[in-house]
């Protein structure tokens, strides 16, 4: 399997995952409603029973807290996910395509293994010379010699 395969595999896992972390990340949401009801009307929580008190408001506004916090990070892991499986596909940007490698790897196990195959395709030589590439209209890629590394 060539190097661009495996970058447009891997491009297709990336956008795959970042859907997959939206819907997913959209969970939360559920806490937010709930936590609103406690804070907005605290006696639906009491199931009509007069012995039962309603939960603390600060309750309420822990569940929309934590939920909001963790719709926040999950959209913006899927919009990076969806982001770098664009750029895997455009050969563009690629230490943003690393560092969401890097973070993906945190997401079990789908994510590790995503993560990890990124990771081993992309810190190539020749995968790196593939996004270096400007593209279009730009000076043309210079043949690949074989020879030491670019000096930075």
């Amino acid at each position: 399997m060539t190097r661009q395969d495996q970058l447009h595999y891997l491009s297709i896992a990336h956008i795959v995952a970042g859907a997959l972390t939206l819907i997913c990340g959209s969970l939360p949401l559920l806490h937010v409603a709930l936590g609103l009801a406690m804070v907005v009307a605290p006696e639906t929580m009491t199931g009509n029973n007069p012995n039962v008190e309603p939960p603390p408001a600060f309750m309420g506004v822990f569940f929309v807290g934590f939920g909001l916090v963790a719709v926040a990070l999950a959209w913006a892991m899927g919009l990076a996910m969806l982001f770098s499986g664009k750029f895997m596909r455009e050969r563009r940007h690629h230490m943003f395509c690393f560092i969401v490698s890097i973070l993906m790897c945190l997401n079990m196990p789908i994510g590790t293994i995503i993560g990890v195959l990124s990771l081993m395709c992309l810190i190539d030589d020749e995968t790196k010379a593939e996004f270096d590439y400007p593209g279009p209209g730009g000076p043309p890629r210079p043949p690949a010699t074989g020879g030491p590394a670019r000096q930075w």
